[in-house]
């Protein structure tokens, strides 16, 4: 269950340095940060690293930090920061340059700066592929996607015609696209 709203006063006692404030806060927020570092789906000690790591960087904050309620929710900006936190730790999990992505893979990145979000997106949703579809498919889709191998020894290497490499690439991706749209659809 999420948090109830944040009194402002409990802010300012924080930014005042009340200890018993900063332990009433974490007690009404550390279940929101769980609960979203799970809805990202980090694991046991990668959640445990979001909540310190989302404290710290709240504590190192607050001092500037000035509530206005006619420019939201406490609880939005909160979020923001915990989707900040998870984001950079499922960064550090994704595939360095001895795998780079094929850049048509990725959604580009936007003006809005929502590519760390839609490439979080695109490999929940590779997570979820690898688990449903026929490995054959997905091994098939990696290689020449991600791997950047050519299609044509890749269809070799796995016995298959070069159409059929095409056809479940196409396939993967269209899925992809499809659970990343649903995925949007759930955050919005």
């Amino acid at each position: 269950m999420y948090p109830s709203s944040t009194r402002q006063s409990l802010l300012e006692r924080i930014k005042n340095g009340d200890e018993i404030a900063w332990q009433e806060f974490y007690e009404h927020y550390r279940s929101l940060v769980w609960l979203k570092g799970s809805d990202y789906g980090l694991t046991e000690t990668e959640q445990q690293d979001l909540l310190i790591d989302v404290m710290l960087d709240f504590f190192n904050a607050q001092k500037k930090f000035r509530y206005d309620p006619s420019k939201g929710r406490f609880r939005s900006y909160f979020r923001q920061l915990i989707a900040s936190r998870c984001l950079k730790i499922i960064k550090k999990r994704m595939p360095q340059a001895s795998g780079e992505i094929a850049m048509e893979t990725l959604p580009m990145e936007t003006e809005d700066d929502d590519y760390e979000w839609k490439a979080f997106l695109f490999w929940r949703a590779l997570k979820e592929v690898e688990r449903t579809m026929e490995s054959t498919r997905v091994q098939c889709f990696r290689r020449c996607k991600i791997a950047n191998e050519p299609p044509a020894k890749v269809a070799s290497d796995l016995e298959i015609s070069l159409a059929t490499a095409y056809n479940y690439c196409n396939a993967v991706m269209s899925k992809i696209r499809e659970l990343v749209k649903e995925y949007s659809e759930l955050d919005a």
